[in-house]
């Protein structure tokens, strides 16, 4: 396959670069990526979960109601012929070991949510809330009081009992413990453990939760394929009690999902089917996931025969395409690519420390009318027009996918109202100019950290934003790490600098905003709070009527942007070459980054 956006001039000079760079930075760095971008996808756009949102002037919750589900009971249903052979599974990465509730998080949640590990509801292929272990819900008039009938004779694997409340009441509780490492940790706790309120056991199979106020995203947020992280993957209470929380991170996976975990360790993770699993046997006997860095040595796996679902970046998958039998799995909008500029910490809190007055897109003054931080928003309006976000898609890209100049609204554009006209131009002269009218006339050196994750073109993004940074004169020093060495400054608030990042479509925009970006994310913080704009998300989480909720959504996205507090760069579509030994299969809605559904995966006829 010939890709002739690579002959366009501005192309060829922008690759040259970049190809250059990354041969640099690769050899540079021993623990550096050759390649990143892994791809996939699942269901198109996501849908927004029930029910109630609150805080401040919420608007009237809506009517609660019972919410009766489809969950299957626990009667397997098993495949029309016994399960065989090894379904074989390559990604980009999938971190350590994370088999307590306080360690789990994205990238090694990614894989055990969709295997040994379930959540309390999942979205169905096309979007639907569907009760998973939790059998079937109803909401109180006021919107604050959930009851939740948990489905009955789920078996933990390993003889570890059943799933009952006492296990859902201490994996949610668990999740906020000293230390924990889970990205939605503040979610769970608004949900789950509101202060006045919180779980109560009714009876074996029924939890009741007090929210205190009205919140809209009570269940997506605990919901496989809702969010970045997957749901929160129940595990065993009598696991963790029997081996103490020192071991129950790494001894042993125990869940109750359709695949059991057998050996873990040197990139390679192996499952057996659960022959007897209570809501769907795998048609597969065995799951093999292997965790390989380099894309080259990914892409020869799958072209050696060594793998039946591959996550490879869009130039390798056209490699592939020359071969006119190749199967794919195709999501036009997958995910999102963007940066993080860490440190803009505008708030009140014991974890923000002292800011660096010298780092040119931080201010230490928080008062967004004064100069100082006027010139620190000049820097970042700067870093945003400097970049050339046409090319990158047509670079990096190959024209699969579109530019990005709003954070959060991936697979939702056609909902932009009035901020559709909001865009950062490419414009490297005015970008000049306002770092001259900020102070530096010279530029200003930044650290960038080159992180992958798994969806097309982020480290080719970010080697090319380089380039352009370096044009108008940012001093970029690079620094190439994994996501999982990288992601302890997300929670720890301990980093100033850019990073590269990308993300799924969420159930609705708002759901990108509750998570990362204001004071109570202590999860993984997207470098940006301050108390204006914490007002806007608890409008935002107050508001049960979705067109408010959009409007309010829209106001936080006017300040972001004007503010420069994340940097959008692309959407990108998501491809997941798969072998002629299986089947096309249905991921659930609406996480493309990793494969689900796994046990539903047919052996090819």
């Amino acid at each position: 396959m010939v890709h002739h956006w690579l002959w366009n001039p501005r192309a060829l000079v922008l690759f040259s670069l970049v190809l250059m760079l990354g041969l640099i930075v690769a050899c540079g760095d021993d623990d550096a990526p050759v390649s990143t971008q892994p791809q996939a996808t699942a269901a198109p756009a996501a849908t927004a979960a029930p029910a109630a949102t609150a805080a401040p002037k919420a608007t009237a919750a809506p009517k609660a109601t019972a919410v009766p589900t489809a969950v299957a009971t626990a009667t397997p249903v098993a495949p029309p012929t016994p399960p065989s052979g090894t379904l074989r599974v390559i990604v980009e990465e999938y971190g350590r070991a994370a088999w307590s509730p306080e360690t789990q998080t994205a990238g090694q949640t990614s894989v055990s949510d969709t295997t040994f590990a379930e959540a309390t509801w999942h979205n169905s292929i096309d979007g639907v809330l569907t009760g998973l272990l939790v059998e079937s819900w109803s909401v109180s008039d006021d919107g604050t009081v959930w009851t939740l009938n948990l489905a009955q004779g789920v078996p933990f694997h390993f003889d570890y009992g059943e799933f009952t409340a006492d296990d859902l009441i201490f994996n949610m509780t668990n999740s906020q413990i000293e230390g924990t490492t889970v990205g939605r940790a503040p979610v769970i706790r608004r949900n789950w453990l509101a202060e006045g309120g919180g779980m109560k056991k009714i009876d074996r199979y029924t939890v009741q939760v007090d929210t205190v106020t009205p919140q809209y995203d009570f269940t997506w947020q605990s919901t496989t394929g809702a969010e970045a992280g997957y749901g929160m993957g129940q595990l065993s209470k009598a696991y963790y009690d029997a081996v103490g929380p020192e071991r129950a991170p790494f001894a042993q996976a125990v869940g109750t999902g359709p695949w059991r975990s057998r050996e873990f360790g040197g990139g390679v993770w192996k499952f057996d089917a659960v022959l007897d699993h209570w809501r769907q046997v795998p048609n597969f006997v065995e799951l093999d996931y292997r965790e390989i860095l380099e894309e080259s040595t990914r892409l020869a796996n799958f072209q050696s025969g060594q793998a039946d679902i591959v996550a490879l970046g869009l130039e390798s998958v056209g490699v592939l395409q020359q071969d006119p039998d190749l199967e794919t799995l195709k999501f036009d909008t997958g995910g999102q690519v963007f940066l993080l500029v860490h440190g803009n910490q505008y708030v009140d809190q014991p974890w923000v420390g002292d800011r660096d007055c010298t780092v040119a897109f931080l201010s230490c003054n928080n008062d967004m009318s004064s100069q100082e931080w006027e010139n620190a928003r000049m820097v970042r309006e700067a870093m945003n027009v400097s970049i050339d976000r046409e090319l990158l898609v047509e670079t990096v890209l190959g024209g699969n996918g579109a530019p990005s100049h709003h954070y959060g609204w991936t697979g939702f554009e056609s909902q932009y109202g009035d901020i559709a006209d909001l865009k950062f131009e490419f414009d490297p002269a005015r970008a000049r100019q306002l770092m001259a009218d900020a102070g530096y006339p010279d530029g200003f050196d930044l650290e960038f950290s080159l992180t992958p994750r798994p969806y097309p073109g982020v480290l080719d993004a970010a080697l090319a934003v380089s380039v352009m940074w370096e044009d108008v004169g940012i001093n970029v020093t690079q620094k190439s790490l994994t996501f999982s060495a990288f992601r302890h400054h997300g929670p720890g608030r301990s980093y100033t600098g850019v990073n590269s990042h990308a993300t799924a479509i969420g159930p609705e925009p708002a759901s990108r905003f509750i998570s990362c970006l204001w004071r109570s994310c202590d999860g993984f913080s997207y470098g940006w709070a301050h108390a204006e704009t914490d007002i806007l998300v608890n409008t935002i989480i107050a508001t049960f009527d979705k067109t408010e909720r959009m409007q309010a959504v829209r106001e936080m996205s006017k300040v972001l942007h004007t503010q420069g507090a994340v940097i959008p760069l692309m959407n990108t579509a998501l491809v997941w070459p798969i072998s002629d030994e299986v089947k096309p299969w249905d991921f659930w809605c609406c996480i493309p980054s990793y494969p689900t559904r796994l046990e539903f995966v047919e052996h090819a006829d």
